[in-house]
């Protein structure tokens, strides 16, 4: 881990990292595999001299015949910026991304030192306080650094409900950095499990393994939010699905309901959705991916602009949405399909605003033929807010 201008009793934290990539990928990638073999070369240079973009193009160069997968994360000042440089996954030079910028490390170091002195209150200092034990007398011979910072967050507290908000400084020890390695670990083992998956599914038409335990690590630690990572995650996957696309569309349907279950398994809290950029979005309980614009609407990059486009059901039937982000297998909804998007927690819509904004407030026609059902054509429609007929494509 590289430390510029990091605070001088910032720790090395190399040795640590290592060692909970090495429990990961003992655990999924040995390099014993004849499926999944993963070779972890800790400390095979000084992260002192080899980082940045001008040192991994030179290392690319070096040893671009083996795929390879570098994890970066540097400390600056108050930050930490974590990248990662990896070649070997169906691209034809080297890859050097950002995964966490500017993570403010303090954050995780205060975090847990506040929910140390919380339990500290809880499982000592209220036990001796209820035997008649004089609160000074504790804090003086068990309070160590957990009785002033439990006073700070106290304090802290009070001034909050006046509406006075300060910086405050908390003590941190062994046991917080400890956390913080973790946290990190976590990041460092999520970027190497997905690059991993890429390359033996694209290089060896092996199914993903990380993606199967991605809950296990995305899952929030000390209220600290994933979505950073997880976009991170949710892109590069999508890098995958790009690929087979093209080579192995018929895989990529499944490996989006693993995807979206792995996501969702083992208590991790997301939304049924998961919104992309170039304007789809995942349901995560179907594993469908729809366009979250009606036909005629266009995506900006932030939300659905224009008009849609009315048609009847004859028309419907022959939009196949070809080429629309990059996709070639769109379709039309079937009515059973199209009623998952119904949201009964929206009193007005009946569709998630968030994951499909500015959906207009008209019927949408489903593939589905029903004798004598819906409409004057005989197929299956949904009012999602006026009847004009639109199309929604999957």
């Amino acid at each position: 881990m590289q430390q510029s201008a990091a605070p001088a009793n910032f720790p090395k934290l190399e040795t640590r990292l290592a060692g909970i990539l090495r429990e990961l990928l003992n655990a999924h990638y040995p390099q014993t595999s004849a499926e999944r073999p993963v070779q972890l070369l800790d400390g095979a240079w000084d992260s002192s001299r080899y980082h940045s973009g001008s040192s991994m193009l030179a290392l690319y160069h070096m040893l671009q015949s083996e795929p390879m997968v570098i994890l970066e994360a540097k400390a600056d000042g108050d930050f930490i910026n974590f990248s990662v440089a990896y070649w070997g996954l169906a691209q034809e030079t080297y890859a050097y991304q950002p995964v966490l910028a500017r993570f403010p490390y303090r954050e995780v170091l205060y975090a847990a030192a506040k929910a140390r002195a919380l339990k500290w209150k809880t499982e000592v200092r209220d036990k001796l306080l209820a035997k008649g034990k004089d609160l000074q007398e504790i804090n003086e011979k068990y309070g160590s650094d957990n009785a002033p910072n439990l006073a700070i967050l106290e304090e802290d507290a009070e001034m909050r409900t006046d509406g006075i908000v300060i910086e405050r400084h908390y003590r941190v020890n062994q046991e917080d950095w400890e956390t913080l390695c973790q946290v990190l670990g976590a990041y460092h083992a999520v970027a190497l499990g997905v690059i991993a998956d890429g390359h033996f599914l694209l290089h060896h038409d092996t199914p993903p393994k990380f993606i199967e335990c991605l809950a296990d690590w995305l899952k929030p630690q000390l209220s600290l939010p994933a979505a950073h990572i997880t976009e991170w995650v949710l892109a590069r996957y999508e890098d995958m699905f790009q690929v087979l696309a093209t080579e192995r569309a018929y895989r990529v349907p499944l490996l989006r309901l693993q995807l979206a279950a792995g996501l969702k398994s083992k208590g991790t809290r997301m939304s049924k959705y998961i919104a992309y950029d170039n304007g789809t979005v995942l349901d995560t309980e179907t594993g469908l991916m729809w366009m979250r614009c009606a036909l005629g609407q266009k995506w900006n990059g932030k939300t659905c602009v224009g008009e849609a486009t009315g048609m009847d059901w004859k028309n419907t039937c022959q939009q196949k949405g070809d080429g629309f982000a990059g996709y070639q297998d769109w379709r039309i909804p079937n009515i059973e399909e199209l009623k998952t998007l119904i949201d009964k927690g929206q009193a007005d819509s009946k569709i998630h605003p968030l994951a499909f904004p500015n959906c207009p407030a008209w019927f949408f026609w489903s593939s589905s033929s029903y004798p004598g059902g819906y409409s004057k054509d005989g197929c299956g429609d949904i009012y999602f807010g006026s009847p004009v007929k639109v199309v929604q494509l999957h």
